[in-house]
């Protein structure tokens, strides 16, 4: 089980830099600030705090 929630741990991990990541690409506009404010909020929201 130990694994498990270590995998877990990392994934959220990678999941919130990709996320970030991603965001980066997009144009810096108006009606993308609102988009990445709120998926950034979300990518982060999971993960978790050691």
């Amino acid at each position: 089980m130990k694994n498990y929630k270590k995998d877990l741990y990392e994934r959220l991990i990678q999941f919130s830099v990709n996320t970030f990541k991603f965001l980066k690409t997009l144009p810096i506009d108006k009606q993308n600030d609102v988009f990445k404010y709120q998926l950034s909020k979300a990518a982060t929201s999971t993960c978790p705090v050691k």
